[in-house]
């Protein structure tokens, strides 16, 4: 009874603390069903090419890297620096998201739009390298979901949580914009992002002991 209601309490604990990033996540996840049922993954993909600008191509090319593994990585530094415990949570679960997009790309094979596209003029963006495979799902908005999600957990502010919320929404955008990922991809993507995400904290939290005085619940610098 004691472990039901001690993983009862952290499932409620982190969905109250993350809980308008987890909304807006269901709000997408409603909403953005309409362009996978009224249209096809190829005419999202042409249509979002057409209406490439200057300005987008400059934001969309830098934002992308927000859900790159090195600006992951680069994130948690500062955590340990608050608690180890959430520096090295955050580390599993980028690894485990990680895990399940890569095995997932290499069970489906799916081209990207580079090659599926790839008798068609389209607009790309200068300086960007694009890839031709493993497409689904998409690596980068799974990171970018996963990141954000702790983020907003950890500093559960509600306006911290929204800004959170668009900026995994704007690099799972980018993917598109970029000729890297389709529509589902990203879709996709951003689920596996936030569930193994929740999945890894669960099991991580049952770490022992749970002490104040435990090293991983201990800042970097009182441990040195």
């Amino acid at each position: 009874m004691k472990k039901i209601t001690e993983n009862n309490s952290f499932l409620s604990g982190f969905t109250n603390k993350a809980k308008y990033f987890l909304i807006l996540h269901i709000f997408f996840l409603l909403f953005g069903l309409l362009p996978i049922i009224l249209s096809t993954d190829k005419e999202l993909c042409i249509w979002i090419n057409q209406h490439h600008n200057e300005y987008l191509d400059i934001i969309f090319k830098y934002i992308t890297f927000l859900g790159d593994g090195f600006f992951y990585g680069i994130v948690l530094i500062p955590l340990l620096f608050v608690k180890v415990r959430w520096s090295i949570a955050g580390l599993l679960s980028y690894i485990s998201t990680g895990l399940i997009a890569q095995l997932l790309k290499h069970i489906f094979e799916m081209p990207r739009p580079k090659h599926f596209f790839a008798n068609l003029d389209l607009n790309y963006v200068e300086g960007v390298t694009l890839y031709s495979n493993f497409s689904f799902p998409s690596g980068h908005t799974t990171s970018a979901f996963s990141l954000f999600l702790i983020l907003s957990f950890l500093f559960p502010k509600n306006g911290l949580q929204v800004l959170f919320f668009v900026m995994a929404l704007l690099v799972g955008f980018s993917r598109v914009y970029l000729m890297q990922h389709f529509y589902i991809d990203i879709y996709i993507g951003s689920i596996i992002g936030v569930a193994f995400t929740v999945i890894t904290l669960y099991f991580f939290q049952k770490l022992k002991p749970y002490s104040d005085d435990h090293w991983l619940n201990k800042p970097l610098q009182k441990i040195l």
